[in-house]
């Protein structure tokens, strides 16, 4: 009896994820579905890069060699994701060197 009883729970615990799956993907998401072949609205992606140091103190590359790469990505997302890329605080930097070694 137990058997057919965890058998009936687990059944139920599919179906359930199932129905929660499928109401979010058709009433949740459909305006940013229908909206996203049309690409609007446009979305946001917050990055932030932390630049390590050698056992010198001497950080692998400077924050303004990033610029170029940096914004080749602001593009590329742009162009084929229509997400704009932007510093992880607002008004701050993309890239940081880290001071201190944290491990």
């Amino acid at each position: 009896m137990e058997k057919i009883w965890n058998g009936i729970k687990g059944s139920t615990r599919i179906a359930i994820r199932v129905i929660v799956e499928t109401v979010h993907r058709l009433v949740i998401n459909i305006f940013d579905t229908l909206l996203g072949f049309l690409n609007f609205p446009e979305k946001k992606l917050r990055i932030k890069i932390f630049i390590l140091q050698d056992p010198q103190s001497i950080p692998g590359i400077s924050p303004a060699d990033l610029d170029a790469a940096i914004e080749y990505a602001k593009r590329s997302f742009k162009k084929n994701f229509n997400t704009r890329l932007l510093p992880y605080k607002t008004g701050g930097h993309f890239a940081e060197v880290l001071q201190k070694n944290t491990i």
